[in-house]
């Protein structure tokens, strides 16, 4: 099995969250009762994202997260997720850099529209998301 990298903290709760659904799913699908997943969080001060989304510092933004997928990967991380809509104004860029494989949870739901026949899908995010879509826009198909 492989150890997963999770950039939380950007939102306590949905890093909880995915905590919890991560081992919720593995418990029955992937081992016996008594394990559980591999998993590596790194756990990020939103306040420095909203400075970076503030001031239209893109290239830092990248960085900062850069950085925190390589901690990842020194902690042994097989791919990282970053557990928050927002920062995914910078997915494609952080991908292009990141020295492990990264999963978007803007991809992800798109497949699981997709497999569902759903056409239409809402998103709820910070002003940052809702409003740079003009910028950077998110992905609205998902390649094969």
């Amino acid at each position: 099995m492989k150890r997963i990298g999770l950039i939380g903290g950007l939102g306590p709760e949905a890093t909880k969250l995915y905590y919890d659904r991560i081992i919720r799913y593995c418990k029955p699908n992937c081992f016996d009762e008594l394990s559980n997943p591999e998993m590596v969080i790194y756990s990020a001060d939103i306040s420095i994202l909203f400075d970076f989304l503030r001031d239209s510092d893109s290239s830092s933004a990248v960085e900062w997260f850069l950085g925190m997928v390589r901690r990842l990967e020194r902690a042994g991380a097989d791919f990282a997720a970053i557990s928050a809509n927002t920062p995914h104004v910078y997915f494609v860029e952080i991908e292009k850099q990141s020295p492990l494989p990264m999963i978007s949870i803007v991809q992800q739901t798109l497949r699981k529209a997709d497999r569902m026949g759903v056409r239409k899908v809402g998103l709820m995010g910070t002003r940052f998301t809702m409003g740079d879509s003009t910028k950077r826009p998110l992905p609205t198909s998902v390649s094969p």
